[in-house]
């Protein structure tokens, strides 16, 4: 990337959507999205961190977003191009997830770790179980050299099989010895969290201390559930800012 993460990202500003406080009411206490008052967590997060051994319940989203929303077309593109998107423009969408992910990490690396009382020694992704490695976020957060060293690759398929609202212990793999290895588990794109937390329950297993996840987007549907379209007005009423984040008080 020839341009810092702050130029890449502020004429975009308006394409992301903020994400409210798990204190909010009726908000998901895990992945931020709307919920039944009578319960603390989102259908979703209610089967998939119940579908694991070891679920991940601090988890940052940096932003919301519909299927067909700009910032939903970068993370589908950047990743899966079709014949209307140029190799250019697939360079492009991938250096603008990788800005911004860059931007707010380093905004809020300090929001996460005082929240979980403790940093992280590896960034890892979330692995694909349809494409071959490298995942192609990975890939993007190679543009950011700040990360360093710490970005490894520590995960693979396993033989379970991960599912819509199914996750698996047995989903991922780990490829190294994890006893006391503290990690940061980052990914595009949260759905409804089945790869995320077989993910995360996977490094657990193989003794890892998973600290957190921070994904760049939480795709919603206003169809499904409390996630309404005034709710979603609501949300869309406070303009998005890098400054702040959902762990904010």
């Amino acid at each position: 990337m020839s341009l810092s993460v702050v130029q890449l990202t502020d004429p975009h500003v308006s394409v992301y959507s903020p994400v409210p406080k798990a204190s909010e009411p009726d908000t998901c206490e895990i992945c931020h999205v709307s919920r039944h008052p009578d319960f603390p967590r989102c259908v979703s997060c209610f089967r998939t961190a119940g579908g694991v051994s070891e679920p991940l319940t601090l988890v940052v989203p940096i932003s919301l977003y519909e299927s067909y929303s700009q910032l939903g077309h970068w993370l589908r593109r950047y990743k899966d191009p079709d014949g209307r998107v140029t190799a250019d423009q697939q360079r492009r969408f991938r250096n603008l997830i990788a800005a911004t992910f860059g931007r707010f990490l380093a905004s809020h690396q300090s929001c996460i770790t005082e929240t979980a009382g403790r940093s992280w020694d590896v960034v890892t992704t979330v692995p694909s179980t349809t494409r071959p490695p490298p995942h192609p976020f990975e890939e993007a957060l190679g543009l950011l050299p700040e990360l360093g060293p710490k970005v490894r690759t520590v995960l693979r398929p396993g033989p379970g099989t991960i599912g819509r609202n199914s996750p698996s212990d047995t989903g991922y793999e780990s490829v190294e010895e994890m006893n006391g290895v503290r990690v940061l588990l980052v990914d595009d794109t949260w759905t409804t969290g089945s790869h995320l937390q077989s993910a995360a329950s996977a490094l657990s297993l193989a003794g890892a201390d998973v600290i957190a996840a921070v994904v760049v987007g939480r795709v919603i549907r206003t169809d499904w559930s409390f996630t309404d379209d005034t709710w979603w007005s609501e949300i869309q009423q406070t303009p998005f800012s890098f400054d702040t984040c959902c762990l904010e008080q």
